[in-house]
């Protein structure tokens, strides 16, 4: 083949990489408006009402550091309280994955690469929910994502402006998730030991960018031994996932799926490394830096569980998900490595899709589902009822922050701090039940102080099913 159709080919290529990334960031925008949230996303929403300072204060008392949320309260302040200001600081962060895979991951390796990572990054189990929800692992991702390629070009460039990129990067993971700051840690004291043992001339520069780094999250490092202290006996996991599990999450989407992706990787890596074993020494940057991010992803699982044996469950098997962009620009990098590498990595994005897409496009339905529900239980509520009645709510159902946005300038009781029924003297009250209490359900629905005027059975409010009762004060 020659030059000139060589190079039409590969424009056709380009072109195609950038309507496919387009196409997934419409995608992914379109769900922008969803009115259906769950209990953490009623955190993120309650927290965006409070001023900066009662923010940091109310965050600091909770497991997850702020700078998700200061995101999030910029947006709700310049556009107003919406679906969209709440979730818009996760698809900003997937579109520029998706940019940085276009433009920094196809040019280091090639297209094919870059298709695999926007397919990975819009199609696996968490990606797909993730990219659209009102949390922070979007953010996450892409912060964890910017260290480790910036630690790639400090190790074959050493350039200040890279050092400064990194430096930024591992500030911003440490305070958006604290598993992220777990990884870059790793990432950080992997580079370290490297420039020490094999390009002292950078040792300067990598110690100042890590040491700003350090001093950086000084001010925040008291706020997560506290969170440590209080929670490390008192927290809502109750089990510890294995070794097995946390390296599984990288790839979460169908069982065989996971296993297929996670042998591909290992054998691609240890591949590599057979490839260059007489060179060595001259692809010891690029070896070195693979060994830094199988080390932050394998090592974040690690601590988690280490952590949890020792004191008590501290970590999910979602906490692995900011590292796990570390395993698949691994895998690109890999694969392109080889000679049909590229090819293969077309291959594997086809399966993905394949594989995922029913998924991706099931959640979809749901989300519709899901809004259409809220929007049914919101209008029969405010048909049913006057005033400002007292919402009771099971926990099981949802929380107080969430009813806030749904049912907003109610007085909210939780049914595990309902100690009298006797208490409770109102005209008419909004009960919220999961169906797990079956004895509150019954003393309130069919006792002689209230009587169920109407009920909706079944219904979504947020993301939950529940059944919503309406009662009303009985004189017998």
């Amino acid at each position: 083949m020659d030059d000139k159709k060589r190079s039409i080919l590969n424009r056709i290529e380009i072109i195609a990489a950038v309507v496919y990334a387009f196409v997934w960031v419409m995608a992914m925008s379109l769900r922008l408006g969803s009115d259906s949230f769950w209990e953490d996303e009623g955190f993120t929403i309650w927290l965006s009402r409070m001023s900066i300072p009662d923010m940091l204060t109310a965050t600091g008392n909770d497991v997850h550091p702020p700078l998700y949320y200061l995101f999030v309260r910029f947006f709700v302040t310049v556009f107003g309280e919406s679906p969209v200001a709440f979730r818009v600081t996760s698809i900003l962060a997937y579109a520029l994955i998706v940019l940085l895979a276009l433009t920094i991951i196809r040019k280091l390796w090639n297209t094919g690469g870059a298709v695999l990572l926007i397919t990975l990054l819009s199609l696996l189990r968490n990606s797909s929910v993730l990219a659209t929800e009102a949390r922070m692992y979007e953010l996450a991702l892409l912060l964890v994502l910017v260290a480790f390629l910036s630690a790639r070009m400090i190790m074959s460039d050493g350039s200040y402006k890279y050092c400064i990129i990194y430096g930024i990067a591992v500030s911003g993971a440490a305070y958006t998730h604290y598993y992220a700051l777990v990884t870059v840690a790793i990432m950080s004291g992997s580079l370290l030991l490297y420039v020490l043992i094999f390009d002292r001339e950078k040792l300067k520069v990598v110690l100042i960018t890590e040491v700003l780094a350090v001093m950086s999250y000084c001010p925040w490092a008291i706020v997560l031994y506290r969170t440590f202290r209080n929670y490390k006996d008192d927290y809502w996991i109750q089990s510890i996932p294995s070794f097995g599990k946390c390296m599984r999450e990288i790839f979460r989407s169908n069982m065989y799926l996971e296993y297929i992706m996670l042998a591909v990787t290992v054998v691609s890596i240890i591949a590599v490394f057979v490839i260059f074993r007489k060179e060595i020494s001259a692809q010891k940057a690029e070896m070195s830096w693979i060994c830094i991010g199988v080390l932050s992803a394998v090592g974040t699982a690690l601590a988690g569980i280490t952590v949890s044996l020792i004191f008590r469950p501290l970590f999910y098997e979602r906490y692995m998900y900011p590292s796990a962009i570390i395993v698949w620009v691994i895998l690109i990098y890999c694969l392109s490595r080889f000679k049909y590498g590229q090819v293969i990595a077309y291959a594997l994005a086809v399966i993905i899709f394949l594989s995922c897409i029913r998924t991706f496009l099931y959640r979809v339905d749901l989300e519709n589902s899901w809004d259409a529900s809220n929007d049914k239980v919101r209008d029969w509520i405010a048909e049913e009822t006057e005033g400002s009645p007292t919402v009771i709510f099971e926990p099981e159902a949802t929380t107080d922050k969430l009813l806030m946005y749904y049912l907003p300038g109610l007085d909210y009781v939780d049914t595990d701090h309902l100690t009298d029924l006797n208490s409770i003297d109102e005209e008419s009250i909004i009960y919220i039940s999961s169906g797990a209490d079956q004895e509150l359900t019954k003393k309130l629905t069919e006792g002689d102080r209230y009587r169920t005027e109407s009920v909706m059975e079944d219904c979504v409010l947020g993301e939950t099913v529940t059944d919503i009762y309406i009662l009303r004060y009985s004189s017998h």
